[in-house]
């Protein structure tokens, strides 16, 4: 079954490049950007400018997801910290409850 993963990791791969260099191949036009506020613009090619845009949407995705994971792992560690507290106060409370039954037992038997 990892053969077969790391098969199709493979073949993905391949096809992403190859399909990245037929873009970069056929996109050879120049454009410019400019930035509204600023008079400032930017000349380049049109593969040059969807790489990037595409680049920088990968890098804040992975952001967000990973502060999103770091919310799910904290209100994991919480629940987790809450269940030893349950778990510790039921063992006392089952240690007291035997604690109190031992005399009665004790006392009716002899």
């Amino acid at each position: 079954m990892r053969f077969i993963s790391r098969l199709g990791w493979i073949i993905f791969m391949i096809a992403t490049i190859v399909s990245l260099a037929g873009f970069v191949t056929t996109n050879h036009a120049t454009i410019t950007l400019q930035f509204w506020p600023t008079p400032m613009s930017v000349h380049g090619e049109v593969w040059m400018f969807v790489l990037g845009a595409f680049g920088l949407g990968v890098v804040v995705g992975a952001v967000i997801f990973w502060l999103h994971s770091l919310s799910l792992k904290a209100r994991l560690w919480s629940k987790t910290r809450q269940i030893a507290d349950l778990e510790a106060r039921l063992k006392a409370s089952a240690q007291s409850e035997d604690d109190n039954t031992l005399p009665e037992r004790y006392g009716q038997s002899v």
